[in-house]
């Protein structure tokens, strides 16, 4: 695995500086340009913990994944490139603070002046690295707040400006956790009538206002002040792929 590749991958033509700018400066461009994606749930392609075949789909595909590949990939280029890492256990919460199936979300704890939460895989997550500690942070569109539910455990709360919506993200774990540990959440979503992943299409990225978010044949675009929604008919479902997610699916039976 290249880190040079990887870099030109997400549009970056030379290495950054392993500090806060460095680390904000690549999670940009690569939430930017990589997008989460279940295509292969979808068209009954087996997803393995493999960060060789991670990179073979991301960087030389130009595909994205779901969030175990997306940030997976991510903190295993980022500990190539020189920077401690720390992959982490999260768990989706409902309205009510409720706790779904353990190991749901992978996040990365990166450290450097202090400990930051990463997380380019879930598009109601910060839109830049944050302190991993209890406060809110402002980002492009709205505000996240990290409440700490236990000692150095803590909530990911996503408040929107748009529509004055609080949405319960996450919770997140302190202790480091392997990618092997994800192995029997990898199992359910690709294969259990239960998982809501290998049934329709999700598609997120970044955006420079904001995100793009589908979800089967629903497309919305957010920014801060506004959210845009259209329905794409399944003949423009490739087109729509491409343009909004740079993804080229014209050889997939979607």
């Amino acid at each position: 695995m290249d880190v040079s590749s990887f870099l030109q991958r997400i549009g970056l033509d030379a290495p950054v500086p392993l500090n806060r700018v460095g680390l904000a400066t690549i999670f940009e461009y690569h939430s930017q340009h990589i997008a989460f994606e279940n295509l292969d749930l979808i068209r009954g392609q087996n997803i393995i913990i493999d960060p060789t075949t991670w990179y073979t789909k991301i960087v030389h595909q130009r595909r994205g994944g779901v969030c175990l590949e997306v940030n997976g990939l991510l903190g295993t280029m980022l500990r190539k490139m020189g920077f401690q890492v720390d992959f982490l256990q999260g768990r989706f919460l409902s309205p009510q603070l409720e706790l779904s199936r353990p190991y749901g979300h992978v996040a990365l704890r990166v450290h450097l002046d202090q400990p930051y939460l990463v997380d380019a895989a879930f598009r109601y997550a910060p839109l830049q690295p944050i302190p991993l500690t209890e406060g809110t942070f402002e980002d492009k569109v709205g505000t996240c707040e990290l409440r700490e539910c236990a000692p150095q455990s803590y909530d990911l709360i996503r408040h929107m400006q748009v529509n004055g919506k609080e949405i319960a993200c996450y919770r997140i774990f302190p202790e480091a956790v392997t990618l092997k540990d994800f192995a029997t959440e990898l199992e359910f979503i690709q294969h259990d009538t239960d998982s809501e992943y290998n049934k329709q299409i999700y598609v997120s990225r970044a955006s420079a206002e904001g995100f793009h978010y589908m979800r089967d044949l629903q497309f919305s675009s957010w920014s801060k002040d506004k959210v845009d929604r259209s329905v794409c008919s399944r003949e423009e479902l490739q087109q729509v792929l491409q343009e909004k997610f740079s993804i080229d699916a014209s050889s997939f039976n979607l």
